[in-house]
């Protein structure tokens, strides 16, 4: 797409704009933002503003790098202070320093009808929030391809690809002005690596400790010559002085005819997934299993909700008729979530079974319409109803307690959300992780040729870091409840040996569903709620009478929390049976839980005797599929926070 990347003159916001060439957008514009200068304000220049998104230091080289670069350059001064200091943002006072931003963009969009925004963001979640939120406004995407890159391997990587850049101001213990001012990278490297081990430096300075100006890169067609420079003190401190330089004198010189860029020294996106896009396993068929079934099945709606002693709230049994009905039944869903004191901030997850993939853009619109900041974490997939769609919630009466991470920006770190739902959003010890499936991060494509194996790891890997991202304590290994849709029954097993490369527990319980159609026609999608405390599993044998067994079920309890996976072999033959079975795993679960009941459309499911089984303080919700793990009938999901 076309891109206009912002640059400050550092390191960071230089490579990036190599990483959007490599993944195939075009540069076509610069833009920066600076100080005003003396006839702006009634106060000296300053070169190093107090601000927390742009670096000013340097800003006396933008200038320059137009001709640079051969592109136009794009300029806007800062007259806004940090006013937002939240770690949301939303537009608030035109006074904040972020709508200077806005109006840059804005302008160059109206001038040079741009699409994308290079970012050069590794860690700052502030900066990126505030990005993404003007982006989202102008309609544009953020392009941060190096969010939450390892900063050693990254920082070799900019040294390899030819970046000359050169440290302009330092601000940590271990760095002397003396010393370190005008040092290149590569002079710096092994330095900064090694303060990093003895004090904890943050090895690309995302913690403030320098900040780069880039005299070279391959994109450059002329390289700026520094002719003058003087050394700015800032801080005199003893043990970490802070200075910068100023450069009263600076020139541009030819470059040399073979210095062009070099493509095979930058990573695409497919090489930040090379060990997941050459998995395979050998799978006995790539044709659907013969148990598989897309017979389309009426759906039972008992709707209702429960309440937790946490204050957690599920809700479930809403059934959509038809595509006209899908916005009475959201408010249905507010209505609900409204009686019970809060409101549609409040929801933590939902859960969307539909009847066509193909009518995902369409509830995606209207879907979003409810949801501003911070959406909740959600999970779509295709499944054999007559009804239009089928929705399930959980929400929380805790909004306080309530924890975002809702990235919008294209990166190699995990996909962006491409939809209105956060990757993840947590309450207290609990996570809800939006279903993933197994994109390439830094194209948002799936692997081609379409490989299970592949977009399986992939989808884990996407799940490992987004739960590293929310908290560095949780993993796959304490994993509460896990559902794995899959298109096909042949891939259960690769999803299994999957599940144990990348950190699961190998006797954690999964619900293996398998489903019509998923997001972006991907071949596995994976659901996760995870809780910080490892849980505990016992596996029991699910009875329907005190002599008939219905199959086994698994119970996870960890702390305040406790969910059951029950894969019926055989179904319950009549209501008694069916209430010795629930009343059972009701025991297990304890008051006002949430269960899910997996069935096979085509077994002739009778769903008129469950009718009287489940008390309206249960959410319960009946989803027909198209298939399950080989010997089961049925699989209950329940949970209980």
């Amino acid at each position: 797409m076309r891109t206009v990347a912002l640059i400050s003159g550092g390191k960071d916001s230089c490579y990036n704009i190599l990483q959007c060439i490599a993944a195939g957008h075009e540069i076509v514009a610069l833009a920066n933002l600076h100080p005003p200068s003396n006839n702006e304000c009634n106060t000296p220049m300053v070169d190093e503003m107090d601000s927390y998104m742009y670096q000013t230091v340097g800003h006396d080289a933008i200038a320059l790098y137009s001709e640079a670069t051969g592109l136009p350059l794009y300029r806007e001064t800062i007259r806004g202070k940090s006013v937002n200091q939240g770690s949301d943002y939303t537009f608030g006072s035109p006074e904040d320093e972020v709508e200077d931003l806005y109006r840059l963009l804005s302008y160059v969009k109206e001038n040079k009808a741009v699409e994308g925004v290079s970012v050069g963001a590794i860690l700052s979640n502030y900066q990126r929030v505030r990005v993404e939120n003007v982006c989202s406004r102008l309609g544009l995407v953020s392009l941060s391809y190096l969010w939450q890159r390892d900063q050693e391997e990254l920082l070799e990587e900019m040294i390899r690809s030819g970046m000359n850049a050169i440290l302009i101001k330092v601000a940590a213990l271990g760095l002397d002005p003396e010393k370190h001012l005008g040092r290149s990278l590569q002079q710096c490297q092994h330095e900064l690596i090694k303060l990093k081990g003895k004090f904890g430096l943050n090895v690309c300075g995302e913690g403030g400790e320098y900040e780069t100006l880039t005299l070279d890169c391959p994109i450059f067609k002329k390289v700026i010559v520094v002719e003058e420079s003087e050394t700015v003190p800032h801080s005199k401190d003893p043990f970490a002085p802070v200075a910068y330089l100023k450069f009263p004198k600076l020139s541009l010189a030819d470059k040399e005819p073979s210095s062009t860029l070099d493509f095979d020294l930058i990573r695409k996106p497919e090489d930040f997934c090379r060990i997941e896009l050459d998995s395979h396993y050998d799978e006995k068929s790539q044709e659907a299993s013969p148990d598989c079934a897309f017979k389309k099945a009426d759906v039972v709606s008992f709707l209702g909700s429960s309440r937790t002693s946490s204050g957690i709230i599920f809700i479930s049994g809403l059934v959509v008729d038809s595509e006209s009905d899908f916005k009475d039944v959201m408010n249905i869903l507010q209505g609900i979530i409204e009686n019970h004191g809060s409101n549609m901030k409040a929801l933590l997850s939902v859960c969307l079974y539909i009847r066509d993939m193909a009518d995902y853009p369409r509830i995606n619109t209207v879907y979003g319409q409810y949801f501003d900041l911070n959406p909740p974490a959600r999970v779509c997939v295709e499944v054999p109803i007559t009804c239009y769609a089928i929705i399930e919630a959980t929400a929380t009466l805790s909004i306080d307690l309530k924890r975002s991470l809702h990235v919008q920006s294209i990166s190699h770190w995990a996909p962006a959300n491409i939809g209105p739902y956060s990757q993840c959003v947590a309450t207290g010890d609990l996570l809800a992780m939006s279903g993933q499936i197994g994109l390439i991060p830094g194209s948002m494509s799936l692997p081609k040729p379409a490989n299970f194996a592949a977009e399986c790891r992939l989808a884990l890997r996407h799940v490992t870091r987004v739960l590293c991202a929310m908290d560095a304590d949780i993993s796959l290994f304490k994993a509460l409840q896990v559902v794995c849709f899959v298109c096909d029954t042949i891939h259960i097993a690769v999803a299994k040996v999957v599940w144990t490369e990348y950190g699961g527990d190998p006797d954690q319980p999964i619900a293996f569903v398998v489903t019509r159609s998923l997001p972006r026609n991907a071949l596995v999608e994976w659901q996760v709620w995870t809780h910080r405390v490892k849980g505990s599993t016992e596996k029991l044998t699910a009875m329907m009478s005190p002599s008939k067994q219905a199959g086994h079920v698994y119970v996870t309890k960890c702390e305040e929390a406790t969910a059951i996976l029950c894969q019926l072999s055989n179904i319950p033959a009549d209501t008694k049976e069916w209430s010795t079975l629930y009343q059972r795993l009701a025991q297990q679960l304890g008051k006002n839980h949430a269960i899910r009941i997996f069935y096979k459309s085509n077994k002739g499911f009778q769903l008129e005797m469950l009718n009287n089984i489940f008390p309206e303080s249960i959410a319960t919700t009946l989803i027909p599929v198209c298939g399950l793990e080989a010997g089961q009938a049925a699989v209950i999901c329940g949970i209980n926070v």
